[in-house]
Parts: structure tokens; C-alpha cells; sequence
């Protein structure tokens, strides 16, 4: 886990270096911009989903989300922008997620049935 936390979390970092070489340089070419950034912001993405931040670059996340096909789920948004919140309600989502995977499991057997 930590090898991967510190994987994505280079990449992270190599984002914001590239992003502040493009503007330094006034390199507006959308080409770069529009190939290498959603390259780098899509292999960061999975980056919220671990529980420690020893870098405390989660909270920095929200510059990738522009460059990202899909945008972030309310409870990542929530922990990139205010975390002391997301920590109050981390237990809530806990408890939401097990539903959810108790209804899954639910849904499965009943499809199964049909079938």
C-alpha cells in the first residue's frame, strides 16, 4: 500500500511540475496539454481512495479533476477541500458503503434466481 501511495503521489507531484513548466515557459500548446495532463491526472485519480496522507497532497487533488474524464465523487470532493469535515462523516460513508454492498449481494442472488 505504501509503495503504491508514494508511486501516485510522484505522479501527482510530476503533474504540478509539469503544469508549472507549461505556464513558465508560456507554453500554451493545447496539444501537451490535452495528451500528457489526463495521463497524468488519470493515474493520480485513485489517489483519495487511501486512508493516510502522509504527503498531505490529497488536499492539492483538486487541480487534476479539469483533466479527469469522470469527476470526483461527492466524499472525495469533500476530503480534497475540507478534511476535517470528511473525517466527521467518515463513518458515515463507512456505513452507507456496507449497505450498498449488502444490497449488491441482495440484487446478485435475486438475479441468480431468475435466471
Amino acid at each position: 500500500m505504501a509503495r503504491q501511495y508514494h508511486k501516485k503521489g510522484s505522479m501527482l507531484l510530476m503533474f504540478f511540475e509539469f503544469v508549472e513548466f507549461l505556464d513558465k515557459k508560456s507554453c500554451n500548446e493545447l496539444r501537451i496539454r490535452e495528451n500528457f495532463l489526463p495521463f497524468y491526472a488519470s493515474y493520480c485519480e485513485s489517489l483519495v481512495a487511501f486512508s493516510h496522507d502522509p504527503l498531505d497532497i490529497i488536499t492539492k487533488m483538486g487541480a487534476i479533476e479539469p483533466y479527469l474524464k469522470k469527476k470526483f465523487k461527492y466524499r472525495h470532493k469533500l476530503r480534497i477541500t475540507n478534511p476535517a469535515k470528511y473525517n466527521r462523516l467518515k463513518p458515515l460513508f463507512n456505513i452507507y458503503d456496507s449497505i450498498k454492498g449488502i444490497e449488491r449481494t441482495i440484487r446478485k442472488v435475486f438475479k441468480k434466481e431468475k435466471d
